[in-house]
């Protein structure tokens, strides 16, 4: 272009571009090289790749590598596979927890499996879960000839907790059968009500031979 204007005679020159962009979003580029050529200038945009052996060439081998090309396999990072694992692991504990046929009563409370543990402590487990020094549970394994309680009423976690006259230092208020369930979860999340409750249950521990002395 500066050799065409450095000649005294008149010269058109074309400009032939592959870029859009040169022409429409940066049009200066055109017009500051026609200008330096005066109006013997011309700007023109090319399709790219079109009539031109080697460019299309070029834009084929792409496409057929993708087309066309052998798989290619990249391996899974461990960490991955262990995440995998690990949610299989638990969606098949969490399916035969669902459809489990023992420990319902815990199902209601704790309804979601999971590797990280729940806070209770040893006490806890033992009245939620009503595998215990509770006469219901003792008779269920044959342990007692039946199942009641030296008050008279059965034996189980919840008599202990709110009727047995032995426990009657540590009582809870008796909820309807209603809130039952949410009356449990209330005293699990509460400090004062899991202190009394572990008290409850080391008093039963201690005073065991009381408690399920067999009157009949």
């Amino acid at each position: 272009m500066c050799e065409a204007q450095n000649r005294k005679r008149e010269e058109r020159v074309l400009l032939l571009s592959t870029g859009i962009a040169i022409n429409k979003r940066f049009p200066s580029l055109g017009e500051i090289c026609i200008g330096c050529l005066g109006n013997v200038g011309k700007n023109k945009w090319l399709l790219p790749h079109v009539g031109y052996l080697g460019n299309e060439c070029a834009d084929q081998l792409p496409k057929a590598t993708i087309s066309k090309g052998d798989p290619f396999f990249l391996p899974k990072p461990l960490s991955y596979l262990k995440s995998e694992i690990k949610s299989a692991a638990l969606n098949i504990w969490q399916d035969n927890w669902d459809n489990g046929e023992t420990g319902r009563s815990t199902h209601d409370i704790v309804p979601r499996v999971s590797n990280k543990p729940l806070g209770w402590n040893r006490e806890e487990l033992m009245f939620v879960t009503g595998h215990g020094p509770f006469r219901s549970y003792l008779h269920r394994f044959n342990f007692q000839t039946h199942d009641n309680c030296s008050c008279g009423e059965k034996g189980d976690p919840m008599h202990y907790a709110t009727k047995c006259r032995f426990t009657l230092s540590w009582h809870f208020q008796t909820p309807t059968v209603s809130l039952k369930l949410q009356w449990l979860k209330n005293i699990l999340t509460n400090i004062l009500s899991r202190t009394r409750l572990r008290l409850l249950m080391c008093f039963i521990c201690d005073e065991n031979n009381l408690i399920v002395e067999d009157n009949n």
